[in-house]
Parts: structure tokens; sequence; C-alpha cells
């Protein structure tokens, strides 16, 4: 949610009073009990369903306040991943970033993160490379090598 790594682990619970689900951090699996120690990442619309599957398309918001484009990713897109969802944990779609864990369909090509055309952020590509056409940059140059995006199209200058 920060647009960073973060090592700490958040899980789910659903408040019954307030007729939301949480997203938190706690050591305590009541989200919604009276505590300092639980740090509340995101939260629902109301809900009157207990199966969180059901609200994965409704709106959440930030502790904040703002509304979030939370995406839930299923186990099985991890499928072809060495070590499954732990190996790609930290890793965020459509940050700027391409990781190759998450440059498949099953994520919208990291959210456009790999391809030029797609990326939205002013970092993407940026320092990625050394070389241009076989020739050393002598610095840190400018590339996106995993465009793997079927509908881009690679270009070639002459």
């Amino acid at each position: 949610l920060t647009g960073g790594y973060n090592n700490s682990k958040a899980k789910f619970g659903h408040c019954k009073k307030q007729k939301k689900w949480v997203l938190f951090i706690s050591d305590q699996n009541e989200p919604c009990a009276e505590s300092s120690e639980i740090v509340t990442l995101a939260h629902s619309v109301e809900s009157n369903d207990f199966q969180i599957q059901n609200s994965f398309g409704d709106l959440w918001l930030s502790s904040e306040g703002f509304s979030l484009n939370i995406r839930f990713i299923q186990d099985e897109i991890f499928k072809g991943i060495d070590n499954g969802i732990d190996d790609s944990c930290g890793k965020l779609v459509g940050d700027g970033k391409c990781d190759n864990d998450l440059n498949k369909l099953g994520f919208g090509w990291d959210g456009g993160d790999c391809c030029a055309a797609t990326c939205d952020y002013k970092d993407c590509g940026i320092h990625i490379t050394g070389t241009a056409f076989n020739t050393s940059l002598g610095k840190p140059g400018n590339a996106y090598h995993n465009c793997k995006d079927p509908y881009m199209r690679n270009i070639t200058i002459l």
C-alpha cells in the first residue's frame, strides 16, 4: 500500500459492528479491538457479507479515507513461479518497476511497467541497461528488455 516493500505480515478480518472488512497488521486476530497495537491499512465499504471474496469488487479505502485500487490475486496465477506467492510478496503491480514475476497476462503485464508505451511513471526503464546495439554505454542507460505484452511491438532503429 505504500509503494515500497513491507516486511510486516498483514491480514484480513471482518468487523461485525462496523460491517466492513479490514486489512490490518497486529498480533491480535480481531481488527476492530480497541488497541494501539493494531495498524489499519485499508478497509472495505460497509458489507453484510461474511465471505471476503464477495467484497473483492467493492470499493476499498485507505486508513486516511482515500479510495484504493486493490487487486486480489488468486494463488493459481503464481503457478510456474519457483516459490509461488512468497517470491512475489512485496512486489506491486503498476508501480513503475518491472517485476519479472508479475510480467504475465494474469497481472496485466505488471500493470504495464515493463513496456515503454504503457508505463506511466517517470522512472520507468531508468538505468536498466549498460549496453545498446551490442556496445557498452559506459554508464547505465534506459531500456525495456522485458516487454512481453503481445500488443506491444518491437521498434527497430536503423
